[in-house]
């Protein structure tokens, strides 16, 4: 056991070599293009060997992070793999099973996981930043404080994901599958949220300045102390949804929103420059709630 207790980065960085040499990328140039056109292939079967033994090490392995940078991994059967802290930039994993495996803390930036299955995954920490997860399975997992920057989750499945206090500054997620997610303190920034599903969500304190909500559905989500300031919301359907102390200050299109109540909106932030729809602008509620704010402004 001395032995490997030694030797165990060797073993890990020739396997991680084998696996590189052997799966690499034949033109990073045009991988992405071509990875939208075809569909994925089978990987080597001396590869999927090689991975099946980096990804079933010990867990006290983990200083020993392998190396896969820019390989192509798709189809790769990495179910309940342990692979945090991996170097898997810009590596091809379309349609491969990722099913709970460890990869907390793993860079993945500019990844091809489109279709990929990563149900119940650790990936806290995880650097994800450009990754294309594009029609990705990703119930339950954990991407807690996850930098999804710019990343494209475009009609990825996100059902009762761990996204909290995660960047997703300009990150795609249209009509994306955000039922019972956690996004409490997120950073949505400028964020394509449009015809995203969102019902029960939770976005307590989420910062969404700039984003897009058009046609969003928000039943029932809560919205506590969340920043819309400047957000999208034409046709976004907010039934239900908890908006005290949310700051619908200067964010737009709201007066196309659906199904926002007079007392729905009497517990968010307004001022006399809220845009309301009419119906709900006229309460009573509503303008007395308007008139306590111009009394409590600064001069």
């Amino acid at each position: 056991m001395r032995d490997s207790q030694r030797d165990r980065s060797t073993i890990v960085e020739v396997l991680a070599a084998f696996i590189r040499t052997s799966a690499r990328n034949a033109s990073d140039a045009t991988d992405t293009e071509r990875a939208e056109t075809e569909e994925p292939t089978s990987i080597a079967e001396d590869v999927h060997a090689a991975l099946a033994v980096i990804g079933r090490r010990p867990t006290d392995w983990e200083t020993a992070s392998p190396d896969l940078a820019h390989t192509q991994l798709q189809s790769a059967e990495l179910a309940r793999a342990h692979l945090p802290g991996a170097n898997f930039r810009g590596v091809n994993l379309q349609g491969a099973d990722l099913t709970e495996a460890n990869l907390r803390g793993a860079d993945l930036r500019e990844a091809n996981l489109r279709k990929a299955r990563l149900q119940d995954a650790q990936l806290q920490g995880a650097q994800l930043q450009e990754a294309d997860f594009r029609d990705a399975h990703l119930v339950g997992v954990n991407l807690w404080r996850a930098n999804l920057w710019k990343a494209n989750l475009q009609g990825a499945n996100l059902q009762e994901a761990n996204l909290v206090r995660a960047n997703l500054r300009g990150t795609v997620l249209r009509g994306a599958y955000l039922q019972g997610a956690s996004l409490r303190q997120a950073d949505l920034w400028l964020a394509n949220l449009q015809g995203a599903h969102l019902q029960d969500a939770n976005l307590y304190g989420a910062d969404l300045q700039e984003a897009i909500l058009r046609g969003a559905n928000l039943w029932s989500a809560n919205l506590q102390d969340a920043n819309l300031q400047g957000a999208r919301l034409q046709g976004t359907d907010l039934m239900d949804a908890v908006l005290r102390r949310t700051d619908l200050r200067r964010a737009r299109e709201l007066d196309m929103t659906k199904r926002l109540t007079a007392a729905q909106a009497a517990e968010a932030l307004l001022d006399v420059t809220t845009v309301l729809p009419a119906e709900v602008a006229g309460d009573p509620l509503i303008k007395a709630r308007i008139r306590e704010s111009k009394q409590i402004s600064p001069e």
